[in-house]
C-alpha cells in the first residue's frame, strides 16, 4: 500500500513539475528565483477532485512559490513524513460543501471566504465549493484554486494577515488571481524563516 501510494505520489509530482515546466517555457512566468529553500504540503482531499484538477492546482501552487525561490513538495496523507522535513511539512486541507459549511457557519465566515489557515495546527482549509462558484465562468477554476492553495499557505508562513496588493490580498477571484504573486519583502521573510528549523 505504502510503494502504491509513494508512487501516485510520484507520478503526481512529475505531473506538476511538468506543468510548471511549460508554464515557464511559453512565458506566462516572467521569471523564477533559484530554488533557495523547500516546503512539503500534504494534501487531504475531501471535495472530489478529479487528479488532473488536483495537479493542475498544484502546479499553480507551485509556480507560485517557485517565483520567490521556494519549491514544493506534495505528498498525501498516507506518506510518513521525513524526519528532516518536519519542520516545513504543513497540511493542505480542501473541504466538501457539507464539512466547509459547517466550519463557516461556526466561524461566522464572510462570503468572499474561499479559505483559512489555522497557523498553530499548520493547517491549511481550502473551501472548494466556494472556489468553484467563484471560478464559475472562467476557462479554468484550476488557476484560482492554485492561487488560494498558495494564499492560505503564505498565511502559515507569513506574519500579519491580508495586504493591499498581491497573492496575500484579501479577494481573490478570476479576473486578478493570474497577476497575483507574493511581493520580494515576502518572499525573503518566507525564505528567512524558512531557513530557521522551529520557526517555519
Amino acid at each position: 500500500m505504502a510503494g502504491r501510494s509513494i508512487r501516485k505520489l510520484a507520478i503526481r509530482n512529475l505531473a506538476a513539475a511538468a506543468t510548471v515546466f511549460l508554464m515557464l517555457g511559453t512565458g506566462s512566468v516572467a521569471w523564477a528565483a533559484p530554488a533557495a529553500e523547500r516546503i512539503v504540503l500534504g494534501v487531504i482531499d475531501y471535495s472530489g477532485l478529479a487528479p488532473s484538477d488536483l495537479a493542475r492546482a498544484e502546479a499553480e501552487a507551485s509556480r507560485v512559490y517557485a517565483r520567490i525561490g521556494v519549491e514544493v513538495t506534495w505528498t498525501g496523507t498516507d506518506v510518513p513524513v521525513a524526519p528532516e522535513d518536519a519542520s516545513r511539512f504543513f497540511r493542505v486541507v480542501i473541504l466538501s460543501r457539507t464539512m466547509a459549511q459547517r466550519l463557516i457557519k461556526a466561524e461566522q465566515l464572510q462570503d468572499n471566504v474561499l479559505g483559512r489557515a489555522v497557523r498553530p495546527a499548520r493547517r491549511a482549509h481550502i473551501f472548494m465549493h466556494r472556489v468553484g462558484e467563484a471560478a464559475r465562468g472562467a476557462a479554468d477554476f484550476t488557476t484560482l484554486l492554485g492561487k488560494v492553495i498558495a494564499h492560505e499557505v503564505g498565511h502559515l508562513l507569513l506574519p500579519g494577515g491580508h495586504t493591499e496588493e498581491g497573492i496575500m490580498q484579501g479577494n481573490l477571484y478570476p479576473g486578478n488571481c493570474r497577476s497575483l504573486w507574493f511581493s520580494e519583502a515576502q518572499g525573503a521573510e518566507i525564505r528567512s524563516r524558512l531557513s530557521r528549523p522551529g520557526q517555519a
